[in-house]
């Protein structure tokens, strides 16, 4: 069986809130699903304010492992959601 998710990626920006384009902000409050790694507590608070169904992914980052193991867990993480047929 076919799933219907899709999967919008966009960039945050440095500088948070001052960095991030209308467009990007718009596709993170129209998702219906946001996972987000953004390393800031109050970055972090911001997205969940503009998107409540959202999630930090914080938790696929172990420090000290190759940064090949963070990219891994991102990606596996995304493809269980999209498996289930969010719009992210």
């Amino acid at each position: 069986m076919a799933h219907s998710g899709s999967l919008t990626i966009v960039g945050t920006g440095i500088k948070l809130v001052s960095h991030i384009t209308v467009e990007a902000r718009v596709c993170i409050e129209k998702a219906e699903k946001v996972l987000f790694y953004l390393g800031d507590p109050a970055a972090d608070i911001w997205v969940k304010r503009l998107n409540t169904n959202s999630e930090s992914m914080d938790d696929c980052y172990i420090h000290g492992e190759p940064r090949y193991i963070h990219t891994l867990h991102t990606c596996i993480r995304m493809i269980e959601w999209l498996n289930v047929s969010f719009h992210m």
